[in-house]
């Protein structure tokens, strides 16, 4: 009867309790937010965050990810397949050896970016007025007519070399 009782408790209970408590904390992903994109006239910011392993490299599942964040509700809100095949959407390859992500913005066709981990935290490098920076936000100044639909955007960055914070304007000839 002893013995039954222990192999009840060792493997009936104790190893099934041991398995859902240990083993969600090996798998775990930590999300890191990358940058984010502000617009006039909108309390909904546009957030690129980024996946990480607990070992430290990106998640291959699922790498990348942006979405809409309403900064009063604090609420958030997936892009639609206009916004993500337009203005707010983008592509990425992971490549697992280097670990580092080539992510291209739809609203940024000329700015290539290259995310990696620097001192335990992802950035995005990308080029700002001639310079290369890590990418902190970009702001989109929406026009009050209806053509074009923005008056600029502005990519801000802290220059990687000098830590000074870099901004350009870009106007939406240029944008597209």
């Amino acid at each position: 009867m002893l013995r039954l009782k222990n192999f009840f408790l060792h493997k009936i209970i104790l190893v099934p309790l041991l398995i859902f408590l240990y083993v969600p904390a090996i798998c775990q992903e930590t999300i890191q937010r990358l940058f984010y994109f502000e617009k006039s006239q909108s309390e909904n910011i546009i957030c690129y965050d980024v996946h990480i392993t607990r070992d430290g490299r990106f998640s291959s599942k699922q790498a990348v990810e942006g979405y809409w964040y309403n900064t009063i509700e604090k609420k958030r809100h997936e892009l639609n397949w206009i916004e993500q095949m337009l203005a707010y959407g983008f592509d990425y390859n992971l490549d697992k050896k280097t670990n580092t992500i080539s992510l291209k913005m739809r609203a940024l066709k000329k700015r290539p970016m290259t995310v990696f981990i620097k001192d335990g935290k992802a950035v995005a490098q990308l080029t700002v007025s001639g310079k290369m920076c890590y990418m902190e936000k970009v702001y989109i100044k929406v026009a009050k007519h209806l053509y074009p639909p923005l008056e600029y955007i502005e990519i801000f960055g802290t220059e990687i070399l000098t830590g000074k914070q870099i901004v350009e304007r870009i106007y939406p000839k240029s944008v597209l």
